[in-house]
Order: C-alpha cells, then structure tokens, then sequence
C-alpha cells in the first residue's frame, strides 16, 4: 500500500506544479480572446480592479467639488457605503 499512497502524493504535487506553472503566466494574456475561465476570470479581475480606481477618483473629485458641503460628502459616503454592502451581499 506504501507504494500507491507515494504515487498518489507524487501525482498531487505534479498536478499542482502544473497548475502554478499556468498562473505564472499572467502578463501573456489576450483579454480581447480570453477563452478558459482562468484567462476569463482573470480578466475580469484585471476590469473589476480598472473599475475601482477609477471610482475611487472620481469619489475623491466628487469629495473636493463639495468640500464646502460636509453634509453632502457624508451623504456620499454614505451612499458609497450602502452600495459596497449591497455589492458584497449579492456578488
């Protein structure tokens, strides 16, 4: 039995390596004909993490435009915060 449970571990940590060695690869992906759902995910991961910094800006921006109106930045923040609670709720 020693035999088939080393066979066993020796194939685990092969398959791992392999799918390690298909992370490294990040840079070389073509989000334009993603086509797995590694390359699909991680593409939009790569959009999700574009689509947060720029409403970071533009929440910054929308925070100094006002600065003049704490009572409506805190209403902003407010709303952001209800939307990212909403968000994490049903994604």
């Amino acid at each position: 039995m020693y035999f088939g449970e080393k066979l066993k571990k020796n194939l685990f940590l092969f398959l791992v390596a392999i799918s390690f060695s298909s992370f490294a690869e990040e840079d070389d992906i073509d989000c334009g004909n993603a086509f797995t759902t590694i390359d699909i995910n991680r593409c939009a991961g790569i959009e999700l993490e574009l689509a947060k910094k720029e409403l970071k800006k533009y929440l910054l921006a929308s925070f100094e435009y006002h600065l003049l109106e704490p009572k409506l930045v805190q209403s902003i923040k407010l709303a952001q915060k209800d939307r990212q609670t909403h968000t994490h709720s049903h994604c």
